[in-house]
């Protein structure tokens, strides 16, 4: 793939200010590619020998995604939340609050709600 063809975007928390969901979303566009083929793309990108991948369809702020895990021991590190819309596949990582470790499921609802 030529990757000029390949855009990349990055939204990271603000983690001093107060309310600020604690989620980070990656974006690529990648111009002219079918939107089918953007999840399982990502998915096949991350297979490793021997090594369990976990994905399941869901719909999450009515949108339908794919949760995947990377891990045998699934943390907020290695699960993403995976949408495509035209020719943008959007991950959607789960925040966790360092002091608490608290993971921030609700965080991750709001950021897919805000995605087109």
């Amino acid at each position: 793939m030529d990757v000029d063809r390949v855009d990349l975007a990055v939204a990271t928390p603000d983690r001093e200010a107060p309310g600020v969901p604690l989620v980070v979303i990656v974006a690529y566009r990648v111009r002219g590619i079918a939107t089918g083929r953007l999840i399982p793309a990502r998915l096949d990108s991350l297979q490793r020998d021997g090594l369990p991948r976990m994905a399941r369809e869901m719909t999450v702020a009515g949108k339908a995604v794919t949760w995947a895990n990377y891990s045998l021991l699934p943390s907020a590190a290695t699960m993403e939340y995976l949408y495509a819309r035209d020719d943008v596949l959007f991950r959607v990582i789960d925040g966790v609050d360092i002091q608490t470790g608290v993971v921030t499921p609700v965080d991750t609802v709001l950021a897919i709600e805000a995605l087109p």
